[in-house]
């Protein structure tokens, strides 16, 4: 366990915190990569964190070359992993090498390119019988179990990972236009949970078809067959790695006589679960019934049919909701009396949906945060006001329309744009520009 004092939190107080880098990777180019033999003998990693944005090779192996990987998984509710190019739970990049029988439950950031839920950048080698869950983000060539695969061969393995990101994105394996792909054989991902429809390799489905058969060769759960021939797949000492649960829960895989699944494939394996059997969420730290973050892919549906609430305030159980986001709760939650009150330090909003409490609401005050100017987004409506030419130009500087930012160095003013969920959590955000004036080119 990477939370190496047991304290529930990763910090200086634990051993590989290295300023919050996290772990070295091991092995870290083609000429000082891993070459020999990992066998996980059924044990995990848990709670492993390497954040390392501007570095490449990022894992818990940064380079496997000639080498096998066995036996082993990577989860736990602090799983971080970040890096540049060459970024995957497992292994940042591998070369000529097997991965057999392992699995990554986690967050795993790319801040350039070849990021996967498991592996990078796969070259020339073989991946069978592994899953990935949880989040995989990247730039390019982003999957939910390989970023990047030429000429690698992948076997009976899944994922039902979010996946994001701005160009050949895949739900198992990044898409992408190259020669030698390599193949993909009876592999599946989720293309509701992921977000993705397309993927270079393999078949999607639905996280609830996924969850359904409970042997192998399933011909009555889909429109296809699903997990084909996967009871072949067995340990030396003939156990099958696959365990196939109820028909409510995701594959997990037998390792050393125990069975390591995350059954509603949200990222979250039962021991870090609150809530096992709903993919929506998986985390309510002060034991109050509402969540602190949604699951990335749980789309409004998801998040309505799931009966859950997103909790404001995670670390008290006094208060749930606050509407206009100025850190005041909008109710006290019920039975929480005046000591409860008290004791949370939190005073209730006398102004709900009114940030600077000023005894005007934010969808008609012009100035939410008080500070005597112009909110961008004047009227909350999601949109950037655009009323001059000044203004028209400095779109150029904020293309995704989240915010406006008047010149390239200036910073990127949200004010007055109203609040959207993203990445599971409540965010100040616009998503675009509105012209609300007349404007002549001919500006004399």
């Amino acid at each position: 366990d990477f939370d190496t004092n047991g304290d529930g939190i990763l910090d200086s107080n634990d051993t590989y915190w290295n300023g919050g880098a996290g772990w070295q990777p091991i092995g870290s180019s083609s000429i000082n990569a891993f070459a020999a033999v990992f066998h996980g003998n059924g044990h995990i990693i848990r709670n492993l964190i390497a954040v390392r944005p501007n570095d490449d090779f990022q894992g818990l192996f940064g380079y496997l070359d000639n080498a096998t990987v066995m036996e082993l998984g990577l989860n736990g509710s602090l799983m971080l992993i970040k890096g540049a190019r060459y970024v995957g739970g497992l292994a940042g990049k591998i070369h000529n090498s097997q991965i057999t029988a392992t699995f990554v439950s986690s967050s795993v950031y790319g801040t350039v390119g070849s990021t996967g839920g498991l592996v990078g950048y796969a070259l020339d080698s073989k991946i069978s019988a592994s899953y990935v869950t949880g989040s995989v983000k990247g730039i390019d060539y982003v999957g939910g179990l390989v970023g990047f695969s030429s000429g690698s061969h992948i076997f009976a393995s899944l994922s039902a990972a979010y996946v994001s990101g701005s160009a050949d994105l895949g739900g198992l394996i990044g898409d992408y236009f190259f020669a030698n792909k390599g193949s993909v054989n009876s592999s599946y991902w989720a293309v509701d949970a992921s977000g993705k429809t397309s993927s270079e390799g393999g078949t999607g489905v639905t996280l609830v078809e996924l969850q359904c058969p409970t042997i192998s060769d399933d011909a009555t759960c889909a429109e296809t067959t699903l997990y084909e021939d996967w009871s072949s797949y067995k340990d030396t000492d003939e156990n099958t790695y696959w365990d196939f649960g109820t028909d409510s829960e995701f594959p997990g895989l037998r390792l050393k006589g125990r069975v390591f699944r995350d059954g509603d494939g949200d990222g979250a394996h039962e021991v870090d679960d609150v809530f096992p059997t709903l993919f929506a969420a998986s985390r309510d730290s002060d034991g109050d019934g509402a969540i602190d973050h949604w699951t990335p892919g749980c789309d409004t549906d998801c998040r309505t049919s799931s009966g859950l609430v997103l909790d404001q305030f995670p670390e008290s159980t006094a208060a749930i909701v606050d509407a206009d986001w100025d850190g005041l709760p909008d109710q006290w939650n019920g039975g929480c009396d005046s000591t409860c009150q008290s004791i949370s330090g939190l005073t209730l909003d006398s102004f709900p949906n009114d940030t600077d409490n000023d005894g005007i609401t934010n969808d008609i005050d012009d100035d939410d945060n008080n500070d005597g100017v112009v909110d961008a987004d004047a009227n909350s409506n999601g949109l950037i006001d655009v009323a001059s030419w000044a203004e028209l130009d400095a779109i150029r500087h904020s293309l995704d329309g989240v915010g406006q930012k008047l010149t390239a160095e200036s910073g990127l003013d949200k004010t007055g744009c109203p609040q959207i969920i993203v990445d599971g959590l409540l965010h100040e955000r616009c998503q675009g520009y509105e012209l609300v004036a007349d404007l002549d080119f001919d500006t004399n």
